[in-house]
């Protein structure tokens, strides 16, 4: 099944789809996620860091820049998340007690 929206991060001219994981496997019923690029040249990308980059080098820009960028998005929604958490009195480890 597609996954959308695509997670934060993932350049235009790609798509997620969702798979089991098959009967005889250890981790059977689970699901995850491989990345498509819409024109067919690359298939099977297992991670958002190497849609990344596949989708610079057929650009031929440096990942790099691209990658640290979403990183740091990741990282200011986590701290956003953590801080709603907080506010709703949800505290995590030491901050419990």
């Amino acid at each position: 099944r597609d996954v959308f929206p695509l997670p934060d991060g993932v350049p235009a001219g790609w798509k997620g789809i969702e798979k089991l994981y098959g009967p005889n496997s250890k981790s059977a019923g689970r699901v995850y996620c491989r990345y498509y690029s819409v024109d067919g040249k690359h298939k099977h990308i297992a991670s958002i860091k190497q849609v990344i980059e596949r989708d610079c080098e057929a650009k031929g820009t440096d990942w790099e820049p691209v990658f640290a960028e979403y990183q740091r998005k990741i990282k200011e929604r986590d701290v956003l998340r953590i801080a709603e958490r907080e506010s709703r009195g949800q505290l995590a480890g030491e901050k419990r007690e």
